[in-house]
């Protein structure tokens, strides 16, 4: 394969990734976001590498990962370690320490809660109903956008924040990490940076709520305007009572309650892949690390979950996969996908990208 002198986006390529991503430029892709094979696990479609050999196997395709990523890049690995002969194995362990030794700084780990994981009894151990997304970085110092993913306050403030004490209002200095805060700062605020447990509607629930959105709002800005007006207050009070009124508004508010363990289904519907995660996991990792037109790579694309979360948010996707069957899929997905959500003037249809062009780069604490 000829070398890129720059990347070519919006496309998948089929071939091993370690191969494929050699020809690729130093520091050019934004955000790799990727679910591996697991150890032993998918045998009829991909390698079924041996849970002794998985970080062997793993590290030379992490090299090239490192070597494509941009300083103040992040790479997502989604990958979770399953029960065998009554234990759990230990490959995420040994990869993630192995890692650290190829340079990778372990910056961080996620939750995907896994709202309707399989039933089954086992004797010894409860069913798995999550998964591990473990954030690398080349440099403590890197990009993320916390403000495009702020929770509500919740129902919590009010009792919590009511009497404050007057430790409350002190900014309190942790052994651990040199960090407190002061509770009062919080009493005007609606919004808060999220923990690390992710709470994502379904795929379905988050696919309606995005149409929903689309299509609701020339009438949320009509209901804003018109509150504006003098006397207008009234009337909009008079048709929120509505059911339709408080459904969009319901639903438009649905779409700002992230957090960081990932309260999300997998994908019933398998698109032709038998491990699918759902479009909104890589979406929220998407806002909180790039920006519009920023470069996506999945290099174990698969359906192409994680190209369709990049094009519906404005960004650029390269996807990589070793099974031509999947890269033939991930592509007839995104046509499809392109052809159902592009209107007259080329612009996405569902997902708009003018708020995330608009937010600024937020710092994250050491």
């Amino acid at each position: 394969m000829q070398f890129f002198a720059a990347v070519q986006t919006d496309i998948f390529l089929q071939g091993d990734c370690e191969k494929v991503l050699a020809n690729f430029p130093e520091n050019s892709i934004d955000l790799i976001l990727t679910s591996p094979p697991y150890a032993d696990a998918r045998k009829g479609k991909y390698e079924g590498v041996p849970a002794a050999k998985y970080v062997d196997w793993f590290l030379p395709k992490a090299e090239q990962f490192r070597r494509v990523l941009k300083p103040k890049g992040t790479f997502i690995l989604n990958i979770k370690e399953p029960a065998k002969d009554g234990e759990r194995q230990t490959f995420v362990i040994d990869l993630i320490l192995a890692l650290r030794k190829q340079g990778w700084f372990w910056t961080e780990e996620f939750v995907w809660h896994k709202k309707n994981s399989f039933p089954g009894k086992w004797p010894n151990r409860f069913r798995d109903g999550w998964e591990r997304l473990l954030q690398f970085n080349k440099t403590k110092k890197f990009r993320m956008f916390q403000n495009s993913v702020k929770v509500k306050m919740g129902d919590w403030a009010k009792p919590r924040l009511k009497k404050l004490s007057e430790k409350d209002r002190e900014r309190e200095h942790s052994t651990l990490n040199d960090f407190g805060v002061n509770l009062e700062r919080f009493l005007s605020r609606k919004k808060a940076f999220p923990d690390n447990v992710l709470h994502l509607p379904s795929s379905e629930e988050f696919e309606e709520l995005q149409e929903s959105m689309a299509a609701c709002e020339g009438f949320r800005d009509f209901l804003l305007s018109l509150s504006k007006l003098e006397g207008g207050r009234r009337i909009v009070d008079k048709l929120g009572q509505a059911d339709v009124v408080k459904h969009v508004l319901n639903m438009l508010n649905e779409l700002e309650t992230f957090g960081n363990v990932l309260h999300l289904p997998t994908e019933c519907a398998n698109k032709g892949h038998a491990a699918v995660f759902p479009v909104a996991l890589p979406e929220w990792f998407i806002k909180l690390f790039t920006a519009a037109d920023d470069i996506v790579l999945d290099p174990f694309s698969g359906s192409g979950t994680t190209a369709l979360a990049a094009y519906r948010l404005g960004r650029h996707y390269v996807g990589v996969d070793v099974n031509e069957t999947f890269v033939k899929l991930a592509t007839d997905r995104l046509t499809l996908a392109k052809a159902s959500q592009t209107n007259g003037n080329g612009t996405h249809g569902i997902l708009k990208t003018p708020r995330t062009s608009k937010r600024t780069e937020s710092k994250r604490e050491d």
